[in-house]
């Protein structure tokens, strides 16, 4: 088994490579460019099973040889720029990096007829939706182009993979981090790190955006799912016999941000002053995930809870913890 995982240094991409490591007779080819990583990272891995190559998809000549001396077939897609507030500012860039760059791979996967294709989609291709969950056939209309270059992937996969079986995870908001890793994503820009980030800077307060609704200020909800829950899932898409699957990733729980720096607070035991911020353009009122199709196919795998995800960082908890 020969598997290719683009970005597999980067936050979710080294928390599958892994799990993949608990494959048998396997060998993991990561291709990172190494923009938004560190190849150091492999050294809390170690493994002979791991080879990793750098470079940029946009190198076709170097990724096809790849496919044809490793005879992939099997194709992890998660490389990807993923800051829906700068790809306002930088809208080419992420249609090159994340539509372009997915056609590229995708024809590549079609050409030497890999056996299964998985696209680490997100749920930015929702948008401002109006339902309570989002289910994987609604109408999709985002709101940044970050979420429009995950669209154009999602229906470039769907019309190109004839030969192969594709599985496009629509991610919700990642937080966890094992903690050999997390040194490597400490300076990342999620809800999640920069909450980590207060807490070790000895920082008081924390931003939370808001929007105006019948007259009062209410914080944003969101779906949060841990990392490694999701790598979990991924490979086990490896054995399930179903294809050409649509598939939420997300606990289906909403949460409201106020809520979500609560639970931190009570698991720390460290008070946050909460700071207001107003919504943003980019930034949607509430997506939260439809399970079913999840809960369908992944019967065997249950989605901790947020306080799991924060219980397994007691590693960075001081003795002495600043109270106010």
């Amino acid at each position: 088994m020969n598997i290719l995982v683009t970005g597999g240094i980067g936050y979710l991409g080294i928390h599958l490579v892994n799990e993949l490591l608990n494959l048998n007779k396997v060998k993991i080819i990561i291709f990172d460019n190494f923009s938004n990583s560190n190849p150091n990272i492999l050294n809390e891995l170690s493994n002979k099973k791991i080879k990793l190559i750098e470079g940029n998809i946009n190198n076709l000549k170097l990724l096809e040889n790849i496919f044809i001396k490793y005879k992939i077939n099997y194709v992890y897609h998660l490389a990807a720029k993923i800051d829906a507030e700068e790809s306002i500012k930088k809208n080419k860039l992420y249609l090159k990096t994340n539509f372009f760059n997915t056609k590229k791979i995708v024809s590549l996967s079609s050409k030497y007829k890999i056996k299964k294709f998985f696209f680490a989609s997100s749920a930015a291709v929702y948008g401002n939706t109006t339902k309570k969950k989002c289910t994987e056939n609604q109408f999709l209309k985002p709101i940044n182009p970050y979420g429009k270059s995950k669209l154009y992937s999602e229906i470039f996969i769907k019309k190109n993979l004839k030969n192969s079986k594709f599985y496009i995870f629509r991610i919700f908001n990642l937080i966890g981090v094992e903690k050999k890793f997390y040194k490597y994503f400490k300076k990342r820009k999620s809800v999640f790190f920069k909450l980590l980030d207060v807490f070790k800077s000895k920082k008081k307060s924390f931003k939370v955006s808001k929007f105006l609704e019948n007259g009062f200020f209410v914080s944003t909800s969101r779906d949060f799912i841990d990392v490694r829950d999701v790598s979990k899932i991924f490979l086990n898409a490896i054995r399930i016999k179903k294809s050409n699957l649509t598939v939420n990733l997300g606990s289906g729980k909403p949460i409201t941000i106020n809520k979500f720096v609560t639970l931190f607070e009570e698991t720390f035991k460290y008070k946050i002053k909460l700071l207001s911020r107003k919504k943003k353009k980019y930034d949607p009122k509430f997506v939260i995930a439809s399970t079913k199709n999840y809960n369908k196919y992944f019967t065997n795998l249950k989605c901790r809870d947020i306080k799991y995800s924060f219980q397994k960082l007691n590693y960075l908890r001081n003795k002495k913890v600043r109270k106010s």
